[in-house]
């Protein structure tokens, strides 16, 4: 069985419900999970532009590190 979870147009980071690292936990258990994203993360056109990098050990879900962090530690 396959789920597509994907959301046109969403982010890793951010306070959006819609973002990577906050709709994970909505997700049925899976024996392999493929995530593609980040290029909106970049690209935020319109909507106050780049998400911050961050660092590499950073947790903050407002930063690209810390959602990506919390995203795989969560899957």
């Amino acid at each position: 069985e396959i789920h597509n979870y994907g959301i046109c147009g969403t982010t890793i980071a951010g306070d959006d419900k819609d973002s990577f690292c906050n709709r994970y936990t909505e997700m049925s258990q899976a024996d392999i999970i493929t995530v593609f994203g980040g290029v909106n993360d970049w690209g935020r056109v319109g909507k106050g532009g780049a998400i911050p990098l961050g660092n590499i050990s950073d947790t903050n879900k407002m930063t690209f590190y810390g959602a990506l962090n919390t995203l795989c530690e969560g899957l």
